[in-house]
């Protein structure tokens, strides 16, 4: 999904359009960002990828990260934190770009098979370690360091 992501917002960078276009003023890119947020297949991939960047931490600060997920103020400010950094990045157009493509009907069903395309992803990778294992040492995800 991170993926997806970074290719979206890639294609935003790379098609030049950014630059011919204004960033908007600061009110219109949070209004922008802020319904992008409440996108539903965007808050699912926000959510998901808090929730796996907290799977990095060690388990004692991973248990209370996602604790610290029932204090409405924490998930406020986490929420807010999100908004600004994405005004302060993005342009109106870009961030309606974004909210036009995670609103499209297509969105759900593509974040459905995001596991299904992970799981065949590894299943690739291991097929590929197996078959040349000097693969090992440029993927870092079958080593133990």
């Amino acid at each position: 999904m991170k993926l997806l992501l970074a290719g979206l917002l890639m294609g935003v960078l790379c098609s030049g359009a950014w630059a011919q276009q204004s960033m908007g003023s600061e009110s219109a890119r949070m209004a922008a960002a802020e319904k992008l947020f409440y996108t539903p297949a965007y808050r699912k991939l926000i959510i998901r990828t808090l929730y796996e960047t907290f799977e990095t931490l060690p388990p004692d600060k991973n248990k209370a990260a996602v604790e610290a997920l029932n204090d409405p103020s924490v998930v406020n400010a986490m929420r807010r934190v999100l908004l600004r950094s994405m005004a302060g990045t993005y342009s109106v157009g870009e961030l309606e770009f974004l909210q036009r493509t995670f609103a499209a009907p297509e969105m759900d069903t593509f974040m459905a098979r995001e596991n299904a395309f992970r799981d065949t992803l590894m299943r690739e990778f291991t097929a590929a370690v197996l078959s040349d294992p000097a693969l090992l040492r440029y993927v870092p995800i079958f080593t133990s360091e």
